[in-house]
């Protein structure tokens, strides 16, 4: 269960990450 929460929170800052980034490269 542990793993879970590690995998999904490394998922949702994965995919947080993006948008953060195109919008600090505008």
């Amino acid at each position: 269960k542990k793993n879970l929460e590690k995998c999904l929170s490394f998922t949702l800052l994965s995919h947080a990450k993006t948008p953060i980034a195109s919008l600090l490269h505008q």
